[in-house]
């Protein structure tokens, strides 16, 4: 019924009902990435800025990091680290700019392809919002660190299949589009595939004399990523296995609908949804469960799907080229299905030996990006070649298509906000805790973030007053301040100590938190002794309806001299002298 309505719209009413999803999606996945964003060095970074800081330039950006050359976003980092002292804040933003330019290159493709019912075309917008601003994608768009390499990649992709299936033909267009490939390698590893989606689209369309062009370009893209310091780390990373490597890229590439659909195959998960839902995702992971077994250990069924969805990307080109009927919307996707199958041999010739040693991290977000672009893709295809089987061009499929959107946008998207802003609470919680001295004993893992790499890039890190360092009020630990005012909260905060083992070599450390008192905004609070020392520091977190204050301090000697204060932003120090510790 749904379907059968929005058929009888007129065809300029249909984008009134499709556009609105993508302007849902984006602008969900700016203001996550605005409100969320992680705004502290977390993870890989404590490794590569210890490698950015000791290394001089360019030998820093050039260097290897996980077997990837990401050269360009690297430039960046290093100019946001010497300007902006690591604050992530450019890198978020030129990460988010990234990802809109994706969007809005793809949706230039399908806007302006006039073989295409309206109906078609504004569900193929929606769903390329939806596969890059899905916030399944999280992982990506709110680490500044991961959104520059990822979405430079996606950009230099869209706009290198754009150059590809323009209406201009000769070799000018294929060359900017082979410097846009060299600069996806450069970015990320998967970039290598763009040149793989370049070259099928061209045999896709019949244009055989370009493609010595291209292979002339990617063999010195491949040189040059193979001689630069490094290049025996790369080649040793690969394993030749035909069987696993195809089962393993096949099972990858189905991360982004195992991780939408996990609630309903997952009991964990699933006991984590709202009261109402949650029956049916207990009894759909019951069944899914006797069925399959766990989702984490056994692959052989998501393999096989995987494998359906390459076969039937497979059998599109071969029809495409056969009949010559490529659109250009129908060409991009070709091309966009083709880079994350290319992507996902690279994944599995690297790291099939991984995946074989741990299963579940087959499906870990950090991977959604490049599996949300291929399922996109797919729906691309599917939208094209079914607006031209149904009757009179009308676009059956779109509605469904859509209404998958919207589902999992609702369903998944909001959720997987939360699991970014959780994330940014940890991240900050520990970036406090280092700001002041303190890294609380957890089994060597804090997150993504390992103890040794933080161990080994905190003295650099430090050192260079980048990140948490560089906050006003860490500047401040241990020296003696005097304040300018008191000020009298009209709702004393009870403060609240737990001891806390710590992993760096300092005195005896304790977390501290309270309630914020009611228009308390500031960010961050200093903790001070009864000798006017800094000896810790509180941020402000929100938790459920109430806003808290939670950190660390160190050395202190007399719990009951506790006093907090806050530094305003001409420099001037309060003193909320009112606040009561809860001691023994």
């Amino acid at each position: 019924m749904v379907g059968n309505a929005v058929q009888r719209l007129p065809r300029p009413s249909a984008n009134i009902v499709f556009l609105p999803v993508a302007a849902v999606f984006v602008v969900l996945g700016l203001v996550a990435i605005a409100k969320y964003g992680w705004t502290e060095i977390h993870a890989d970074q404590w490794r590569l800025y210890r490698i950015y800081l000791e290394k001089p330039f360019p030998a820093d950006i050039l260097t290897l990091e996980n077997g990837h050359r990401p050269v360009f976003p690297a430039l960046l980092r290093v100019v946001e680290m010497e300007w902006l002292l690591a604050n992530q804040v450019l890198q978020l933003a030129v990460g988010a700019l990234l990802a809109l330019c994706t969007v809005l290159l793809l949706a230039h493709v399908a806007r302006h392809d006039d073989s295409l019912p309206a109906a078609c075309r504004g569900a193929a917008i929606a769903m390329a919002a939806f596969g890059i601003f899905w916030m399944g994608n999280a992982r990506y768009l709110l680490h500044g660190n991961e959104s520059v390499h990822g979405y430079l990649l996606t950009t230099c992709l869209a706009g290198g299949l754009l150059l590809v299936t323009g209406s201009r033909q000769g070799a000018r267009p294929l060359l900017s589009a082979l410097l846009l490939a060299f600069i996806a390698t450069f970015s990320f590893g998967p970039g290598m595939a763009t040149f793989v989606a370049l070259g099928m689209v061209l045999a896709i369309q019949r244009r055989y004399r370009l493609l010595p062009w291209l292979a002339a370009g990617l063999a010195m893209t491949v040189t040059l990523y193979f001689l630069l310091p490094g290049g025996t780390g790369v080649r040793d990373r690969l394993a030749f296995d035909p069987v696993l490597t195809l089962t393993t890229a096949a099972t990858w590439l189905c991360s982004a609908p195992v991780n939408m659909l996990l609630a309903f195959i997952d009991p964990k998960v699933g006991s984590y949804l709202p009261d109402l839902i949650k029956p049916v995702a207990a009894a759909s992971s019951g069944l899914y469960e006797r069925a399959f077994g766990s989702i984490w250990s056994n692959h052989r069924h998501v393999a096989v799907a995987g494998l359906s969805a390459i076969a039937y990307v497979t059998w599109a080109s071969v029809d495409t080229w056969r009949h010559r009927l490529g659109s250009r919307t129908l060409l991009v996707a070709l091309g966009l299905a083709w880079f994350a199958i290319a992507a996902s041999i690279i994944v599995a010739l690297a790291r099939a030996d991984y995946f074989v040693q741990f299963p579940e991290q087959i499906f870990a977000t950090r991977f959604l990006p490049w599996s949300s672009l291929f399922w996109m893709a797919v729906t691309w295809i599917a939208l094209v070649r079914g607006s031209r089987a149904t009757a009179a061009g009308k676009p059956r499929l779109a509605t469904v298509f859509v209404a998958l959107a919207l589902a999992t946008g609702l369903a998944t998207g909001i959720g997987y906000v939360g699991w970014g802003h959780r994330v940014q609470k940890d991240i900050r919680l520990v970036a406090t805790g280092l700001a002041v001295g303190v890294l609380p004993v957890n089994g060597g893992r804090y997150g993504e973030t390992y103890l040794n790499e933080v161990l080994e890039g905190l003295p650099a890190v430090r050192s260079a007053g980048l990140s948490m360092f560089a906050w006003p009020e860490s500047r401040m630990q241990g020296r003696r301040i005097t304040w300018a005012a008191t000020e009298a909260w009209p709702d004393p905060p009870v403060i609240e100590f737990d001891d806390v083992d710590n992993e760096l070599p300092d005195a005896p450390a304790w977390e501290i938190r309270f309630t914020a008192p009611a228009g308390e905004g500031r960010r961050r609070l200093l903790a001070v002794d009864a000798e006017h020392r800094v000896v810790g520091l509180l941020s402000r977190f929100v938790e459920g309806d109430s806003i808290r204050f939670r950190g660390y301090v160190v050395g202190l000697d007399d719990k009951r001299g506790l006093r907090i204060a806050s530094l305003d932003k001409d420099g001037r120090i309060r003193c909320h002298a009112n606040c009561m510790p809860a001691v023994d």
